[in-house]
């Protein structure tokens, strides 16, 4: 989903679960599966991975009812299967490990500090420091600091 890929994890939720919604209305056909796939890894994105897993097995029960669910649908449901699968404590919603000085930067960012003291406390430059949080909310999959430092704890990479 394109916002999701953007780090508007929050709207992309919002968004699903409104699909979701009115999808109930309609049938449970491929389009509810679909939008069930696509929201698990969002939830467990933000930090709900019980409700991600429960997700999953809704539309991977449906798709066993299904007489002939169809390459594709059995190829998403494994392509979302594994990414619920990666998550490991350091990794970021999409798979990618902060690098070290991301996780050195990551401490600062939640004690408040600005881009210019947090230059001056690692001793990098304020352009570094702004290269760094713009890699950060990437591999976090969010859009603002405060999105990042909400993500960070839930994962763990924050006390």
């Amino acid at each position: 989903m394109v916002l999701a890929s953007r780090g508007q994890l929050h709207q992309a939720a919002e968004r699903l679960e409104r699909g979701i919604a009115l999808r109930r209305l309609v049938g449970k056909h491929n389009g509810y599966v679909h939008a069930l796939l696509a929201y698990a890894p969002i939830r467990q994105a933000l930090g709900d991975r019980t409700g991600a897993r429960a997700l999953f097995e809704q539309a991977s029960t449906l798709i066993d009812e299904y007489e002939d669910p169809g390459q594709l649908l059995l190829a998403l449901r494994e392509r979302t299967k594994r990414k619920l699968q990666l998550a490991p404590r350091r990794r970021g919603e999409f798979g990618q490990e902060l690098s070290s000085q991301e996780l050195k930067l990551l401490p600062l960012l939640d004690r408040g500090l600005c881009r210019q003291e947090i230059a001056d406390s690692l001793h990098l430059s304020v352009n570094t420091v702004k290269s760094h949080l713009r890699s950060i909310y990437r591999k976090l999959g969010v859009g603002s600091r405060e999105e990042a430092l909400e993500q960070a704890h839930q994962s763990a990479l924050l006390p």
